[in-house]
């Protein structure tokens, strides 16, 4: 992986990891059970973070491949990916995290990417 991919990897966990932070706390005082609050809001970003992480590993390894390998590759990650997050998001649910803390943490990507380029675009 090249230092950029780096950059820009631990860039986005550090914003999932502020922007979680920011939403629990609000949650707190909106929630009525405080635990399974905090159990959907770690558990989401938990796999945010894990889907950057994996994501990044998987681009740097098709990286290196042919374009009909790099294809192939590319869908089962991604498949496995999403399995392995639906997968763990409905456990936690069934065991008693909140769904909507769930939700949350598991969409904190998407703003994420966002204010990561705005931040990362004003500093340039």
């Amino acid at each position: 992986m090249t230092s950029d991919v780096i950059k820009t990897r631990n860039g986005l966990i550090v914003t999932v990891a502020v922007m979680s932070a920011v939403i629990f706390v609000i949650g707190l005082f909106i929630a009525d059970n405080k635990i399974p609050w905090l159990a959907g809001m770690a558990v989401g970003t938990v796999l945010s973070i894990g889907r950057v992480i994996f994501l990044t590993r998987s681009l740097s390894k098709t990286v290196e491949m042919d374009k009909e390998t790099a294809s192939k590759v590319s869908q089962a990650h991604y498949m496995l990916r999403y399995l392995a997050t639906l997968v763990i998001a409905v456990a936690a649910i069934i065991l008693g995290a909140n769904p909507i803390g769930v939700i949350v943490g598991l969409i904190l990507v998407q703003p994420a990417v966002y204010i990561y380029n705005f931040i990362f675009n004003k500093q340039q």
